[in-house]
């Protein structure tokens, strides 16, 4: 295998601020860190990379750690990993039960992940208590559904976990993430607008300064 070339010192010089933006971009936005964390970015791997960053600054920092809301995160989780089966499922009750409705059932209805998830699963519980208060046949497809698991219990656990996880946008901050603010914007076609991670670039280009 052919070694690494050497970086040049303008590639060491910026290792710092990518990796200070990457921390923060973690750290600042719950959606980010929750996907981080699903495969092995927590609390150590952190330490660690702000370890890295401080010895590479040459900086002593005093105590300090990562607040991340662990409610937030366990709601989001939860959803992520629901939408995908419980999709599967409402796709089939009603492609078997309720053909006529199939169309307007599962329209825009694709199982997603990270945040993207909690918009998905919000809009199967409002599809859902529309139908409840509309014609004969949608109320009975709401009926069949709740046979099949998906009663009201059922969906009122659903509506807490997704007020939950989008606390995400409320957290305490002076800046909001304008990320997790995208990501949540119903607004927006679809739900789920691009990923803008100038905003992270940008902010962290601010602290590297601070660094320096």
């Amino acid at each position: 295998m052919r070694a690494l070339d050497t970086p040049s010192r303008q590639v060491l010089e910026e290792i710092p601020g990518r990796v200070l933006t990457f921390i923060r971009g973690a750290a600042t936005c719950t959606p980010i860190y929750v996907t981080l964390e699903a495969v092995g970015y927590g609390k150590e791997a952190t330490d660690k990379a702000w370890a890295l960053l401080h010895a590479a600054c040459e900086y002593e920092p005093g105590p300090s750690g990562m607040l991340v809301d662990r409610r937030i995160q366990g709601a989001m989780a939860e959803l992520d990993a629901w939408d995908e089966p419980n999709l599967e499922r409402i796709d089939a009750i009603t492609a078997h039960e309720h053909p006529d409705l199939y169309d307007a059932m599962m329209d825009n209805l694709e199982p997603a992940t990270g945040a993207a998830s909690v918009l998905v699963v919000q809009r199967v519980l409002e599809r859902l208590d529309a139908f409840e208060q509309g014609a004969p046949a949608e109320r009975a497809l709401v009926a069949t559904l709740g046979r099949r698991g998906y009663d009201h219990k059922e969906r009122q656990r659903l509506r807490t976990l997704v007020s939950t996880a989008k606390e995400a946008t409320r957290l305490s901050s002076a800046r909001p993430c304008a990320l997790c603010s995208a990501r949540f914007d119903e607004s927006h076609p679809g739900g789920s607008p691009a990923i803008r991670p100038r905003h992270v670039e940008n902010q962290g280009s601010l602290l590297v300064r601070h660094l320096r």
